[in-house]
């Protein structure tokens, strides 16, 4: 027999205050709201964010509702930029994103401070958020503006050439999320090429690793096809046929 409640109702509450908070930036951005009642919003984010919720993807949009409260909405996102809690920095990179690309984003009033703390979890290589932040840089390469591409390049840069190392098939660390970041790096290098730094040595060095990856969905991307999607984990006997399928992929 099924249950009638759920065998986790913790992590299905979590679960759907996630759902409920990805849903309230574009909702915001076709409301107005009274300064008072986005300051209480404010202040319920911030209580979900303290019980494990991360619930950041609405700044952007609280910034435009509460300009004069810009400086400490951007510290709020800042902090959770720089933590080491998987959970709370993966939230922050994706109120990020929504500040800068989603529904009614104004990415002109976006602190270039916020996007500096981008390019440092690429440059320290910080592995509990490192997917994410590879997977928004990409972005900003993609459709970001001069500005904002220039405020990452370096450290972007700087990220690549050590990653190449550390995450070779041959290290001994070279398993877990190895394959998925190099599809990451892969991924970001191609529309750093597209954004006009194809001459620089780390994207050609990038470019040149995806081309040769045994993963046909990491070669693929060198081709223009970035569709595909990447198990997260090395499988026994990764060195494969040239057309073996990877399972249990990863959603990009």
């Amino acid at each position: 027999p099924v249950p009638a409640y759920p065998l986790d109702p913790i992590g299905e509450l979590k679960r759907y205050t996630n759902w409920a908070v990805q849903a309230l930036a574009p909702i915001l951005s076709r409301v107005e709201i009274p300064e008072p009642v986005g300051d209480r919003l404010f202040e319920k984010l911030k209580s979900l964010t303290d019980s494990g919720i991360p619930a950041y993807e609405p700044v952007g949009e609280l910034v435009r509702v509460l300009p004069q409260r810009a400086a400490r909405l951007s510290h709020w996102l800042r902090t959770a930029l720089a933590s080491s809690n998987r959970d709370i920095a993966t939230g922050g990179l994706r109120g990020l994103e929504s500040w800068l690309y989603g529904p009614g984003s104004s990415a002109d009033n976006l602190p270039n401070d916020l996007l500096h703390e981008l390019g440092l979890i690429i440059a320290a290589r910080r592995r509990e958020s490192l997917s994410e932040a590879l997977r928004i840089a990409k972005q900003v390469f993609d459709k970001g503006t001069d500005d904002h591409q220039s405020t990452i390049i370096n450290s972007t840069l700087q990220g690549l050439v050590y990653l190449a190392e550390e995450l070779s098939y041959d290290d001994e660390h070279g398993a877990g999320d190895v394959p998925h970041l190099r599809w990451r790096c892969v991924q970001l290098a191609s529309s750093m090429s597209e954004a006009g730094f194809d001459r620089r040595q780390e994207v050609m060095r990038w470019l040149e690793l995806g081309s040769t990856d045994p993963f046909p969905e990491i070669r693929h991307v060198t081709t223009g096809d970035q569709s595909g999607t990447l198990l997260e984990s090395k499988p026994d006997g990764l060195a494969a046929d040239e057309g073996e399928v990877t399972q249990d992929l990863l959603p990009q």
